[in-house]
């Protein structure tokens, strides 16, 4: 509703900064920021460690990300899964039991495409809200922490880079971080639907193709990152 009044004023009149609504507390930099001071602080190692810190501070929104991540696998799963069962219905003479399965057939295509469309975007939004998250928090303590080491702390120039590129990176991140676990799960759902419809052989088949794949790739990742990293070096 306040979207639609504001396309209406911006229409009317030139918008002004009262007609833009104000950003919750909970999604404010500073909120992020003593959320990521209060879990340093509770850490009671010696040496602190960044990483743990950004996980206490977003492992929930991180594991309620991972269930959206997680159900629209599973629901992109579910098409080719069942395409030997509709290609089969489709081949199969018309009568009412056929004609029942049918109905199921699509309601579950509908419902898995509907899940998948509805658990993507949650879990792209979700993301990108925790990556802004943390690299607001992260900007945030890099000013204070340069505003306290003034005259003895770094550069302005690694101060602009920590923020720009660091904290920036860090926050993409968390576009990533599901990928670790499921990659693993992608490729077992693959070989189900490959020895579900086509037997062993071709399952044995693609996994001997998948690792060599990956391993024949690894040199040539490598050599490609060490260039890259010998190019911004020079």
């Amino acid at each position: 509703m306040e979207a639609s009044l504001e396309v209406v004023n911006g229409r009317i009149e030139k918008l002004e900064l009262h007609h833009v609504p104000s950003v919750p507390e909970s999604e404010t930099a500073d909120n992020a920021s003593l959320l990521l001071e209060e879990s340093i602080r509770k850490q009671k190692t010696k040496s602190t460690s960044l990483p743990k810190a950004i996980t206490g501070t977003v492992w929930k929104s991180l594991a309620i990300n991972a269930v959206f991540a997680g159900l629209n696998t599973i629901a992109s799963y579910i098409g080719p899964f069942l395409i030997s069962n509709f290609v089969n219905f489709l081949t199969q003479k018309d009568d009412s039991s056929s004609y029942q399965y049918g109905l199921v057939l699509a309601f579950i295509f509908f419902f898995s495409k509907t899940v998948e469309s509805l658990t993507q975007r949650l879990w792209y939004f979700g993301a990108h809200r925790i990556g802004i998250r943390v690299r607001a928090a992260l900007t945030v303590l890099i000013y204070k922490k340069s505003l306290s080491t003034k005259f003895v702390g770094p550069s302005n120039g690694k101060v602009i880079n920590l923020i720009n590129v660091d904290a920036e990176r860090i926050g993409d991140f968390c576009w990533y971080i599901h990928g670790v676990w499921l990659l693993p799960i992608q490729v077992f759902l693959a070989l189900v639907i490959l020895y579900w419809n086509l037997g062993a052989a071709p399952s044995v088949a693609a996994v001997f193709a998948t690792i060599l794949v990956m391993v024949s790739n690894t040199p040539l990742a490598n050599r490609q990152e060490r260039l890259h990293s010998n190019n911004h070096g020079s």
